[in-house]
């Protein structure tokens, strides 16, 4: 793990309670992405995700306020994630600065993976909703150029006098598409992206 950027590199949780890790929400989530229950977790009956079982983000709801999760023990479920500012869901696999905004003055390494942030203001230059573009260079001061599934290259605020645009994306990846975890094997062809 050491040989990897911090800015790239993805961590379990080493240990914790189910609900201590990083909340699943809207800005933070695609499908494929795994779970666990969260901090919020609403009801005590359904056996989902018990003993950190771990789940599946398959499908958004209400513009990602909510989705519906396949656990390894089969079982499916809906879970508000944002929803009545609930958060039922949990990230298992996260980098250490995921759903926190860019920010300039922190350090921003290429490769980051970002979505849009609290103060996003473009129509579709990103590629819409749920695109995840990856950190090319700090450009000028208070500003990081990042390069979108799109292919457009552009630069957005990240201060506190222009605003958080961006905010980092819980998987992080190098370019701008990622293999889902659960998809990737030894034998798996696969071929550079655009970035």
């Amino acid at each position: 793990a050491e040989s990897v950027p911090p800015a790239v590199r993805l961590v379990l949780p080493e240990s914790g309670e189910c609900g201590q890790g990083v909340p699943v929400g809207p800005h933070t989530s695609a499908p494929h992405m795994l779970v666990r229950r969260g901090l919020d977790w609403l009801d005590s009956e359904d056996d989902n995700g018990a003993d950190r079982e771990a789940g599946m983000l398959m499908r958004s709801i209400e513009g990602g306020k909510a989705w519906v999760v396949y656990w390894a023990n089969g079982g499916e479920g809906t879970y508000a994630t944002g929803r009545d500012d609930k958060y039922e869901l949990e990230h298992l696999q996260v980098h250490a600065n995921s759903g926190a905004p860019v920010r300039y003055e922190g350090v921003v390494e290429a490769g980051a993976a970002v979505v849009r942030g609290m103060h996003w203001m473009w129509d579709t230059q990103d590629g819409g909703i749920g695109s995840v573009g990856s950190v090319q260079i700090a450009e000028a001061a208070g500003c990081v150029a990042v390069r979108w599934p799109n292919r457009t290259l552009d630069s957005y605020p990240a201060c506190q006098d222009g605003g958080f645009s961006l905010n980092y994306f819980a998987r992080p990846v190098f370019g701008t598409s990622s293999l889902p975890v659960l998809q990737a094997s030894p034998s798996r062809s696969t071929r550079r992206g655009p970035a």
